[in-house]
């Protein structure tokens, strides 16, 4: 990343895909090239992302099992849709990761935080305000 006149770096992950610096922060995950000025942040969330539609399918495959079954709870098709619908709320388990959301007027980063701690998280979270209240108070001056 090519820095702008007077511009330092303030935070970054491990791997480099994210960078705060005292100006902006940007995402670089191959696909994905996102960058906001600091100035542009409206607003910074710690959340989860999940597939509730998952949830939807198990249901809908643990009730078909009864409708193949019958009223025979030890039948082959009970056991099989009741084994299939709880290997898909596992993979909905499984598919949940926390992010860190940073949203300006345009655009929205979402960063996710595997393998970092949720204190990890609120640090980067607070580095990012203080950056941007430190740049919108120097431009005030």
């Amino acid at each position: 990343m090519e820095m702008l006149p007077g511009e330092r770096e303030v935070s970054s992950s491990s791997d480099g895909a994210v960078v705060l610096t005292s100006y902006r922060v940007r995402l670089d995950q191959g696909s994905a090239f996102i960058s906001i000025f600091l100035d542009q942040v409206a607003s910074c969330s710690l959340g989860t992302r999940s597939h509730p539609v998952l949830l939807v399918i198990a249901a809908v495959v643990w009730l078909g099992s009864f409708q193949f079954a019958g009223e025979r709870v030890e039948a082959p098709a009970f056991l099989i849709g009741t084994l299939v619908g709880a290997l898909i709320v596992g993979l909905y388990v499984m598919s949940r990761t926390q992010v860190i959301a940073i949203a300006s007027s345009g655009e929205t980063i979402r960063i996710r935080t595997r393998g970092m701690t949720r204190a990890a998280c609120i640090q980067f979270i607070d580095d990012l305000e203080r950056a941007r209240l430190a740049l919108v108070g120097h431009r005030s001056t």
